[in-house]
């Protein structure tokens, strides 16, 4: 289950701490790194 709660609640802690950047990481614990409809769209809504 994908807990996505948008791209405002991502930015937020970045912003207040005025990080001059932000890297989003996440793993794939079946070991497969393909990408999934989820994690697709997550992506193209951060972007």
């Amino acid at each position: 289950m994908v807990r996505w709660r948008g791209r405002a609640e991502v930015f937020r802690s970045a912003v207040r701490a005025n990080a001059p950047s932000l890297i989003g990481v996440h793993n794939h614990p079946s070991g497969n790194p393909a990408p999934s409809d989820d994690n697709i769209a997550i992506i193209k809504d951060l972007v």
